[in-house]
């Protein structure tokens, strides 16, 4: 009867549901504590051999009277004492025989080191991105016990998505009861997930703490810098500006922003005849001398135009000097110097003087502060190279507009030798873009030969599956249809007759000369990009109905843009 009984008991042992689950994880729990157990006399030589024999004996031992014993809820505590006891008499020889720096501990500090320690591993595990503040140090990853968990995620999707696609900033815009979040790639926002303002104002607390700035001023207009390592991507800078207002607090996240405005003058998209033109101009023209205007709107690449004409000068032969309210580079042999938030037009002209009487031989001034600053370029000395940065849309603008800040057209006249104006047009994905043969009617309407051209190219961003046939989305832009972007431009180039006419206001007469000398307008560099296939007729129509009025200011008073072929900010 007591063997019937017995056999009854592991009868219905292993028909349970819950029984042999709970006798699933006692075997588990055993054999990792037996696998730990053994590892640690083997590293320490406790006798592994006759700990391994002991610890088997245990399981047998163990295991068979859970079967045996017919109360199962009777005989699963008794084997968990005998595990337990086995574990107990191991961690006593454990500490006995080692020295203290080698004991076990089972305290509460050491069982919340151990949680913690567990916790930021699965973190670690889970993490897309780890942060490294200005200092160089790389910061632990936030645990799900940690408030800012939720950002650092939201950050890590953001990169995420960010990265592959070439972007080059992350918006984020924190109301009192909402937030917008967007991702600019190429010059175009991009919208993003929907965002609770309080988990929106922890990630932009959460990226000052690691940028190093002030947690608490939400007003004042702040710059940062920091670093991310992003899984698959590559480690990448981030130069954070914050600032805000009663109505909320804005947070911008540039990408790259040192490398983006970095390109060569041959790779900003000039055509052959306008870079010919210009390196004739600018080299041959008072041995290098006079003032050459830059201008472009707003996310357009001025910084990228102006820090290529820098860098065709020789640092080591030639002294060369800036004034930018922020670096967007550190270039090699190049004295930077900052325009104060709180310097004005007058303070700037006096320091500008100074500097000038200094042997300077090259000067970039990104931005043109008001009509004193402008009185003292255009009295420099003529052999003075003056790069000046102008938000307008086009050459004419850029003259009016300084023109008008000198005060005098004769005197803004004089040591003029060009001026350069230009934007950034996306670059159609090469692997997806589709060929199309235009509507003749269409071509005349943007002044291109409707006999010449045959074919023209638009975004598609999707590809056709090899096997199959069907439509899927493009490897190389991500469904975007572009991937970079490249300037068009418009070089004046001034000679004496141009000076004069410009000195004497005439205008027509002046865009009559410059015809004659082969001038290329803006709109028609930019029809010759169509042609050839580099952007479509669609992103002109974008980009020149969205700068026409000429670009508005960021927060710093300078052209924000970055670029990831062909210009920059």
């Amino acid at each position: 009867m007591v063997l019937l009984g017995q056999a009854e008991g592991a009868s219905a042992t292993l028909m349970s549901i819950v029984k042999p689950l709970l006798f699933f994880l006692a075997a588990m729990g055993w054999g990792r504590m037996v696998g730990r157990l053994d590892k640690d006399a083997a590293y320490y030589h406790l006798h592994r051999r006759v700990w391994a024999i002991a610890n088997m004996a245990i399981g047998v031992t163990g295991f068979g009277l859970l079967l045996l014993i017919p109360w199962f809820l009777v005989g699963l505590p008794l084997v968990l004492a005998l595990f337990g006891g086995a574990f107990a008499a191991y961690f006593y020889y454990h500490n006995e025989m080692l020295p203290s720096s080698a004991r076990w501990e089972l305290t509460l500090e050491s069982l919340t080191q151990r949680v913690d320690a567990y916790q930021q591993a699965q973190a670690d595990r889970r993490a897309r991105v780890r942060l490294i503040d200005a200092d160089g140090e790389q910061l632990e990853v936030p645990t799900s016990e940690d408030h800012r968990a939720t950002a650092h995620e939201v950050l890590g999707d953001l990169l995420a998505f960010a990265l592959p696609r070439g972007a080059e900033r992350i918006e984020l815009a924190v109301g009192r009861e909402d937030a917008a979040l967007a991702v600019r790639i190429d010059g175009v926002r991009y919208p993003q997930q929907e965002l609770e303002a309080k988990t929106a104002a922890t990630l932009a607390k959460y990226l000052k703490e690691v940028a190093g700035l002030d947690t608490e001023d939400h007003r004042r207009l702040q710059n940062g810098e920091l670093r991310a390592e992003v899984s698959d991507q590559g480690t990448h800078d981030l130069g954070l500006q914050t600032w805000g207002s009663t109505k909320g607090m804005n947070v911008v996240l540039e990408i790259d922003p040192h490398t983006r405005t970095r390109v060569p003058f041959e790779g900003l998209g000039l055509t052959a005849a306008q870079q010919s033109q210009l390196e004739r101009t600018l080299d041959e023209t008072w041995e290098g001398g006079g003032q050459c205007l830059v201008a472009a709107p707003a996310d357009n690449g001025l910084t990228t135009m102006l820090y290529s004409l820098l860098e065709r000068h020789d640092p080591y032969t030639q002294v060369i000097v800036t004034l930018e309210p922020e670096p967007e580079a550190e270039l090699e042999g190049v004295t930077h110097n900052r325009i104060g938030q709180e310097e004005d037009d007058a303070a700037l002209a006096k320091r500008l003087g100074t500097m000038l009487r200094r042997e300077c031989q090259v000067l970039m001034i990104s931005s043109l502060l008001g009509s004193e600053t402008a009185r003292t370029l255009a009295s420099a000395d003529r052999e003075l190279r003056t790069y000046v940065g102008l938000q307008a849309s086009d050459t004419f603008q850029a003259l009016a507009m300084w023109q008008k800040a000198v005060g005098d057209s004769g005197r803004a006249a004089q040591s003029l030798v060009a001026v350069v104006a230009g934007r950034l047009v996306r670059v159609l994905c090469t692997t997806c873009r589709v060929a199309y043969t235009p509507d003749r009617q269409a071509l005349r309407k943007v002044n291109l030969p409707a006999d010449r051209v045959s074919q023209l190219y638009k975004h598609s961003g999707k590809v056709m599956e090899r096997e199959g046939g069907k439509e899927q989305v493009c490897p190389t832009c991500l469904g975007l249809g572009y991937r970079g972007r490249v300037g068009v431009y418009e070089v004046m180039a001034l000679d004496d007759e141009a000076r004069q006419l410009l000195g004497r206001g005439q205008l027509d007469q002046l865009r009559s000369h410059l015809r004659k000398q082969k001038m290329m307008y803006l709109q028609e560099a930019a029809l010759q990009k169509v042609v050839d296939g580099t952007t479509s007729i669609s992103e002109l129509t974008r980009v020149f109905g969205q700068t026409k009025s000429g670009g508005q200011r960021n927060r710093t008073g300078t052209a924000a843009g970055s670029t990831k072929s062909g210009g920059g900010g």
